[in-house]
């Protein structure tokens, strides 16, 4: 600083921030995303997550296309992402309903494990004791939609069976979240966006996925689950929205930097 003034010093400060990078999500968010994962390995068990979490792809080995209507598809839909999920001993049905409805949930005891390969549900699994899924047709606008609609509609069940604490933050975002923890990361960050059309009377809202967090916060959320999970970076970048690779190579070395995050994988080991 021997050669600069004090006021050329500010100057150049000043001129520094302005063209710094903003950051791809604000640290508080990357704070708070961090101690959910620590909650769901307490909430969920770490175990269910090293042995029965796999990041689902949007190919024809996890969604099988055999379905001939669409009613038949939303069914066959339903049924891979409850399997996908770990959730294949819940009692689970899916309803199409004209318009949407809230969930009706009965009283469930559960093991250890709420999800995954450990699950047991203690059920006689009769009419009232099932919990009905209420999507509408507009939910299966397409195909990577109609998917994320049931995984936020079943993840919404899993949330409200699981101890976990809801923090200053809505419960759709903790839902999100959850889902991206549970493998759905690629597929909820692919439909954050949605392009509402040209003109007001072709955008359907219902036909789109409803998101709290933000497109940048679903991919810090995939690229923490993909490296907790030790997924190569070259297989999530060839399922992922060509603008959305930037942020999340940048978001897996923010994490790779992060103390957060090695000490969640002392909490794996």
């Amino acid at each position: 600083m021997d050669n600069l003034s004090h006021h050329e010093f500010h100057r150049e400060i000043v001129v520094f921030k302005f063209f710094s990078p903003a950051p791809i999500i604000e640290p508080d968010v990357s704070d708070w995303i961090f101690r959910q994962y620590e909650q769901l390995f307490h909430a969920l068990g770490k175990e269910a997550f090293i042995n029965s979490t796999e990041l689902i792809l949007p190919t024809n080995d996890y969604f099988p296309a055999k379905a001939t209507s669409a009613n038949e598809l939303a069914y066959e839909s339903f049924k891979a992402v409850q399997q996908h999920l770990g959730l294949a001993a819940w009692p689970l049905d899916l309803v199409i309903v004209p318009k949407p409805t809230g969930l009706t949930l009965p009283q469930l005891e559960f093991n250890q494990a709420l999800y995954g390969k450990e699950c047991v549900v203690k059920t006689n699994y009769s009419e009232n004791n099932r919990i009905a899924i209420p999507l509408t047709p507009q939910s299966f606008g397409s195909a990577q939609t109609a998917v994320a609609n049931i995984v936020m509609s079943l993840c919404a069940s899993v949330y409200y069976y699981a101890p976990i604490e809801l923090e200053q933050t809505t419960e759709s975002a903790q839902i999100e979240l959850l889902a991206t923890f549970m493998g759905f990361g690629l597929m909820l960050a692919n439909t954050t966006y949605q392009f509402r059309g040209g003109c007001g009377s072709c955008y359907n809202p219902q036909a789109n996925r409803h998101n709290s967090l933000s497109e940048n916060e679903m991919v810090f959320s995939l690229a923490l689950f993909c490296q907790l999970k030790g997924i190569p970076e070259r297989k999530v970048l060839s399922f992922l929205k060509a603008y959305l690779k930037s942020p999340y190579k940048k978001s897996v070395k923010l994490i790779k930097q992060s103390e957060q995050f090695h000490s969640l994988v002392q909490q794996l080991n």
